[in-house]
């Protein structure tokens, strides 16, 4: 009886160090697929099941085809990947900046997240009178940020280059380049300076909660202000951000939808509202 209890009990701790053994052994096979869902095979899947995103041209290009064409190789340069498939945040951004021309909405453009420069290049190509104020670290996202936020990103993420976005976007007296750790590059802007079309593309809590603080106020009454992934889902921050911002206010996020869900609103006119 004894013999059997003690074999027994060997044949269970053999099980467990075996299963123990098994257990680490596939747990970098488990977290290699796991990466391969997410980063392989679901971005295939979603390209495969997307092909007919943004397959025609709106008809309000119809005989202006050939200069969307050419916004759109800009919007593509460098980044085919991404916004070679996400034509409809293109179409928005230029009808929305059309719009603002034909109006002659006072105010000036402004992007926080500027990465490798193709809507800021969009943005000045369309509007070249207008001052462009571009907001970014130009060497990726900061510990600061990062650490405060529970989006999948990392400390350094999304770098780019500031003299090749120069060389990309262009020079001039009206682009103003605003390197560093925003809010803190805030300061660069003028005081009297009001806003017609700012768009933010910053992924994380801590930088859209304090772009939205900063520009909300100054911007002009039927000015246009778009957050980008907002309701992507994949980030997080963004969504809180402006949730908790304009929890109090009257405008209202509208959905568009493009790849990794933008949303937009028009600023309505406030007397109480005051630059901070």
């Amino acid at each position: 009886m004894i013999l059997e209890v003690g074999e027994a009990f060997i044949h269970a701790e053999v099980f467990h160090v075996a299963a123990a053994t098994i257990s680490s052994i596939l747990k970098p096979v488990r977290r290699l697929a796991r990466h391969c869902l997410v980063f392989v095979f679901m971005p295939v899947l979603n390209a495969l099941s997307h092909r007919a995103y943004a397959q025609f041209l709106p008809d309000r290009y119809s005989g202006a085809d050939v200069e969307i064409r050419r916004l759109r190789k800009l919007w593509d340069t460098g980044r085919l990947g991404n916004n070679g498939g996400d034509h409809a945040r293109l179409f928005f951004l230029t009808a929305s900046i059309q719009s603002l021309e034909s109006a002659r909405l006072p105010g000036a453009f402004a992007e926080l997240g500027v990465f490798k420069g193709n809507s800021a290049r969009i943005m000045h190509e369309m509007a070249p009178e207008r001052d462009l104020f571009l907001f970014d670290t130009f060497e990726g996202l900061p510990e600061e940020h990062v650490t405060a936020d529970p989006a999948q990103t990392r400390v350094g993420g999304f770098a780019s280059s500031l003299s090749e976005v120069r060389r990309f976007v262009g020079e001039g007296p009206r682009i103003h380049y605003c390197q560093g750790i925003f809010p803190e590059t805030a300061e660069l802007v003028p005081e009297d300076v009001r806003f017609a079309l700012v768009h933010l593309d910053c992924d994380l809590y801590v930088p859209t909660k304090a772009a939205l603080e900063f520009f909300y106020p100054r911007m002009t009454p039927g000015g246009l202000l778009i957050v980008h992934d907002y309701h992507s889902g994949y980030w997080p921050g963004v969504t809180a951000a402006a949730d908790e911002f304009l929890a109090d206010k009257p405008e209202g996020l509208v959905y568009i939808p493009d790849k990794s869900g933008s949303a937009a609103l028009v600023r309505q006119h406030d007397m109480n509202s005051k630059p901070t």
